[in-house]
C-alpha cells in the first residue's frame, strides 16, 4: 500500500532539511514495515493520491502549499522504476483533491468548469475529455465496478455522477452536503457516503447514505451522531474516508469530531464500524 503526508497548516512553512515537499511511503502489509521513498515532487505537498494496482502506477496532484495550494501539477510515479515518468503543470488544472481512474487505467482531473484531462499510461500522454461534469470539479471517485463503471462527486454544485467505460457521464442525483469520499460495494449495484464532511454533518444526525447506482434512489442506513454523542460524547463533524470492505458486508468510517456540546465538531477522530444489514 502506498500512502504520502499532508502539509497540514501552511502557518510558518518553510522548504529546507527538514521539509522539502511531502513524502512518498510504502507500508508493506505482510511485513509490516514502511519504507520511504522519498519526495516524488519537490516543493509540493500531496493532497490527492489515486492508483492503477495492475499498471503499478501511482497518480497524484502535488500542490504548491507555500505560495498558492491552489496550483501545482498532476504526476505519475512508478512503484517498479521508484520514479516520476510524467508530470503536467496545466495552470488550469484546479481542485486537487481527487483522481478518478478507470479500468484502463486512465487518470482523470478537474481543470475547472467541469472540464477533465486524462493521463493515459498508454500514451504517456495528457488529452482533454470530451464530456463535462455536472459540477465545477471532481471532489470524490470510486474504484470502478464489476462492468467498469466509476462514481464520482462534485462539487460547486455537489452532484453524484457515473462515468461509462465510454466516458459518457450519467448524472444521479444532488448529492444532501459537500461530501469528499465515496465507496463502491464489491457487487457495483450500491455506494454510500456521508453528506456534511467539513463539520456539519450532525446537522443532518450523520447519515450514512446508500445510493443505488441504476436509479440513483438514496437510502438512509443509519444515522451516526446520536450514537457518538450518547457512547462518546463527541459531535460527528463528517468524513473525508469511506471504504467497503471487499465482503460488502461492512463500511468503515473514518470521522473528525469534537466534544459535543461544544462550538467545535472537530480535534477528535474516530473510526466507525457499520455492518450493514
Amino acid at each position: 500500500m502506498y500512502f504520502s503526508t499532508y502539509w497540514g497548516n501552511r502557518d510558518g512553512l518553510e522548504y529546507g532539511p527538514s521539509y522539502q515537499g511531502d513524502l512518498l511511503f510504502r507500508l508493506d502489509l505482510d511485513r509490516r514495515s514502511i519504507e520511504k521513498l522519498g519526495v516524488p515532487v519537490p516543493e509540493r505537498g500531496i493532497p490527492s493520491l489515486a492508483g492503477w494496482a495492475a499498471g503499478g502506477l501511482i497518480y497524484g496532484e502535488a500542490a504548491d502549499p507555500y505560495s498558492d495550494p491552489d496550483r501545482g501539477a498532476f504526476f505519475v510515479y512508478d512503484v517498479r522504476q521508484q520514479r516520476v515518468i510524467f508530470r503536467d503543470d496545466d495552470p488550469a488544472h484546479m481542485g486537487f483533491r481527487s483522481i478518478a481512474v478507470d479500468a484502463a487505467g486512465r487518470a482523470y482531473y478537474s481543470i475547472g468548469g467541469g472540464a477533465l484531462s486524462v493521463y493515459d499510461p498508454a500514451t504517456n500522454e495528457v488529452h482533454g475529455h470530451p464530456h463535462t461534469l455536472p459540477g465545477g470539479w471532481l471532489r470524490a471517485a470510486t474504484e470502478p465496478g464489476p462492468d467498469g463503471t466509476l462514481y464520482g462527486a462534485t462539487t460547486d454544485p455537489d452532484v453524484l455522477f457515473a462515468m461509462a467505460p465510454s466516458g459518457e457521464i450519467r448524472v444521479l442525483g444532488p448529492l444532501r452536503g459537500y461530501t469528499t469520499s465515496i465507496a463502491l460495494h464489491p457487487s457495483g449495484d450500491r455506494l454510500f457516503y456521508v453528506p456534511g464532511a467539513h463539520g456539519d454533518s450532525w446537522e443532518q444526525g450523520t447519515p450514512l447514505i446508500g445510493v443505488d447506482t441504476s436509479t440513483g434512489e438514496e437510502t438512509i442506513i443509519v444515522e451516526l451522531n446520536d450514537l457518538a454523542e450518547e457512547h462518546l460524547d463527541l459531535r460527528l463533524g463528517g468524513t473525508y474516508n469511506v471504504a467497503v470492505d471487499p465482503t460488502g458486508r461492512v463500511v468503515y468510517l473514518g470521522m473528525n469530531a469534537g466534544v459535543a456540546g461544544t462550538d467545535s465538531s472537530f480535534g477528535e477522530v474516530v473510526l466507525l464500524i457499520v455492518r450493514l444489514p
